[in-house]
């Protein structure tokens, strides 16, 4: 007879194996008729024999049972070695020369590897190398010399990786890694944040007296793991100097992965939320022709978050700073003014431990006045919300434009501050992924909105129907004035303002509300208002588009402003780059899932509403 205990111990074990009964039992203990318990009373048979034969059941003289001592998952540990995935050379010129290992054994750098959340201590690393071409094999690279002399050398990052180093004696693993880089995403964390969170979490609860994890080191996860996800995307291995210091990664991985802001995840996206089939118009305000009545009419819409990266103060530079945390002019401009006083065409020196000279030393009190007002007298950091004005905190924001007006002209008198980019443009379709961004330097005028749109739609098939800003009416007048709409836009795409910021703009602009209406009632944009039904079967009017989507997408993108205005240009675009190819990369999926599930409620309209994956 077997206890309960038993019993469910067995049922574990058969559901865990998942084999055949005839190569766990014998043919005399399984029958046709058997019953799920009898079977599991046979296996907790054999479980008994098994502990008995591995002298696991022992007695003690008195006859008392012997308890088992507790398993040491430490003891079975098993013993890893970080080494390079490939066990030959890929250099086809090498005819897949086998790897030397190139390490002496005093040599071999013992280093911690974290390893499903576990530290493990003592991990060797070995390098493999090649005789011929010497080409050199790491665990996450592989390094190569440019010339005969070795002088210079590159390093491919293999996105097949599935160790990253991240300190000169720490190795993580890739889901290490990928959850640095999704706390990010998912929670607005900061790197400081999850250093606390996993030490806290991990770290600390492994019997270690230091905190094994430092805020380096997941940049550094997040950096490497990024890095990997976005070439990965672009189906290439990154390759970059070896000398390349973690400071520098950032900013050439940019260059070489950042197709200037534009997200290679939305590329060739198309869904029922961000097209629309063809509806003819019964006036001639449409711009459709009647050439494109088989394609769908898609819209993107576009809008700026005041945020951005600090550069140098001198104007019109927007160099980055020598120094991101002290400095407020670029390397070239420090050189040349940076002894001087730095109130505006000033030029005396400035006194030491200030930057006015005598005569300005009053401007530089008051400045520095308002500066520690802003900080909250005796504290160094509050809580505060998102644009939430405190009455003890002095007003330190920017005024933002009105998006119905032209953009201000602002002077700087003095260069006490270091300049900061005005704001981020994105576009992005009404379904929420995201085409592109870039950022504006001094204003959300409507020249810079043209330029972008151009670099990112430059040639008529791949430009929208419709363009949604909030500022539509501007950048259409725009667009007469400067000719580019009769060179490029008029034949193709039509500028509407967003539903919000519509009820705003003045009724008196009769070029705003005859073309830039986003939802007209009138039958001249039939694209844009669609009919629809409630659920008692009535018909109502609806729109075709989610002209809200940057609105949105801003409203998400405020909570990593704290982190964004903290960084070096370098750091702020690759890092914002990321998140939107992760959200994009997330919009994408949901879509998928959502027009599987339309697809599965509605199979007659399956072919209309779902997902368009060929264009993936």
């Amino acid at each position: 007879m077997s206890s309960s205990w038993i019993r469910q111990l067995s049922q574990a074990i058969y559901s865990k194996l998942q084999i055949d009964n005839s190569e766990l039992f014998h043919a005399n203990d399984v029958h046709a008729g058997i019953t799920a318990n009898q079977l599991y009373a046979n296996l907790g048979a054999r479980l008994d024999h098994l502990a008995k034969s591995l002298g696991l059941i022992q007695f003690n003289r008195k006859g008392k049972l012997i308890p088992v001592k507790s398993v040491s998952f430490k003891t079975i540990e098993a013993a890893y070695v970080l080494c390079t995935p490939s066990y030959e050379c890929q250099t086809r010129s090498c005819k897949s020369r086998s790897l030397h290992q190139i390490s002496r054994n005093r040599d071999i750098s013992l280093v911690t590897l974290i390893k499903d959340n576990i530290l493990v201590e003592q991990v060797p690393v070995l390098v493999g190398e090649c005789p011929e071409c010497h080409t050199r094999y790491h665990a996450d690279h592989e390094s190569f010399s440019l010339s005969e002399q070795g002088e210079q050398s590159s390093k491919v990052y293999l996105n097949s990786a599935r160790y990253l180093k991240v300190g000169s004696n720490v190795w993580v693993d890739r889901i290490f890694a990928n959850a640095a880089l999704n706390s990010m995403y998912h929670f607005h964390a900061s790197t400081n944040a999850y250093t606390e969170y996993w030490n806290n979490t991990y770290g600390m609860t492994q019997g270690t007296q230091l905190s094994p994890v430092t805020r380096r080191h997941i940049w550094q996860s997040f950096v490497q793991e990024s890095v990997r996800t976005i070439a990965a995307a672009s189906e290439l291995d990154l390759e970059l100097r070896n000398d390349l210091s973690i400071e520098e990664i950032p900013k050439i991985a940019f260059s070489v992965l950042g197709e200037n802001g534009i997200i290679r995840s939305a590329g060739g996206h198309e869904c029922s939320e961000c097209s629309q089939e063809y509806r003819p118009a019964v006036t001639s305000t449409s711009t459709v022709s009647a050439s494109d009545e088989n394609l769908p009419v898609r819209m993107v819409v576009v809008d700026g978050i005041v945020t951005g990266p600090k550069h140098c103060a001198y104007d019109n530079c927007t160099s980055e700073l020598k120094n991101n945390l002290k400095d407020v002019f670029c390397e070239f401009h420090k050189n040349q003014y940076g002894f001087k006083c730095h109130v505006k065409d000033c030029p005396n020196d400035k006194i030491r431990g200030t930057q006015a000279c005598q005569a300005h030393s009053e401007q530089w009190k008051r400045h520095e006045g308002r500066c520690k007002r802003r900080s909250a007298p005796g504290y160094r950091s509050i809580t505060q919300r998102r644009n939430e004005q405190l009455p003890w905190v002095a007003n330190g924001d920017r005024q933002q434009q009105a998006h119905d007006e032209d953009a201000p002209e602002t002077t700087v008198k003095n260069y006490f501050n270091a300049g900061r980019f005005y704001c981020v443009e994105t576009i992005c379709n009404p379904c929420g992924v995201v085409i592109a961004w870039t950022k504006f330097a001094k204003s959300e005028s409507p020249t810079n909105i043209l330029e972008f749109l151009e670099k990112v739609f430059p040639t008529a098939e791949s430009r929208p129907d419709y363009v949604c800003i909030d500022k539509a009416c501007l950048v259409l007048r725009t667009a007469i004035r400067n000719q580019s709409w009769d060179r490029i836009w008029k034949h193709t795409t039509r500028f509407i303002v967003d539903s919000y910021h519509y009820m705003n703009h003045r009724t008196s602009d009769e070029l705003c509300r005859t073309y830039c209406n986003p939802a007209p009632s009138d039958g001249s944009a039939p694209n844009l208002v669609v009919e629809a039904k409630d659920k008692d079967g009535r018909p109502y009017f609806k729109r075709a588009f989610n002209t809200q989507a940057c609105e949105q997408l801003n409203a998400w993108l405020g909570g990593y402003e704290p982190i964004l205005n903290r960084m070096t240009p370098g750091n702020f675009d690759w890092f914002l780059h990321v998140m939107l190819f992760i959200h994009t990369t997330h919009v994408i999926a949901l879509q998928k899932i959502k027009a599987a599930k339309a697809a599965k409620a509605n199979p007659e309209n399956a072919a209309e509403d779902s997902y368009n994956a060929d264009s993936e």
